[in-house]
C-alpha cells in the first residue's frame, strides 16, 4: 500500500510543479517584454515627461511581476502567502 501512496505523492508533486512552471514561464515572458521596453526608454538621453512616467509604470510592473512570481513559488513550496520575508523572519 505504501507504493500507491508514493506514486500518488509523486503525481501530485509533478502536477504542482507543472502548474508552477507554466506560471513562471508566463511571468517570464511578460517580464522580458517589460524589460525590453524599459531598456529602450532608459537609454534615452533626454526622456520626455511621458517617457519618465512610462519608465516608472514599467518599474512598478516589474516589481509586481517579480512579487507574483515569488508568491507563486511560495504557494507551491508550502510557504505562507503574503510577505515572503515574514516566513524567514525578515520584513520588507
Amino acid at each position: 500500500m505504501g507504493d500507491i501512496a508514493v506514486e500518488n505523492y509523486q503525481k501530485s508533486v509533478t502536477k504542482i510543479l507543472d502548474i508552477w512552471a507554466k506560471e513562471a514561464d508566463r511571468i517570464g515572458k511578460e517580464l522580458a517584454a517589460v524589460n525590453a521596453e524599459l531598456d529602450k526608454l532608459e537609454a534615452l538621453q533626454n526622456p520626455s515627461p511621458d517617457d519618465k512616467k512610462r519608465i516608472e509604470e514599467l518599474k512598478k510592473k516589474t516589481r509586481n511581476l517579480l512579487q507574483a512570481h515569488e508568491r507563486s513559488f511560495h504557494g507551491v513550496a508550502g510557504q505562507p502567502h503574503g510577505d515572503p520575508g515574514a516566513a524567514h523572519g525578515r520584513r520588507r
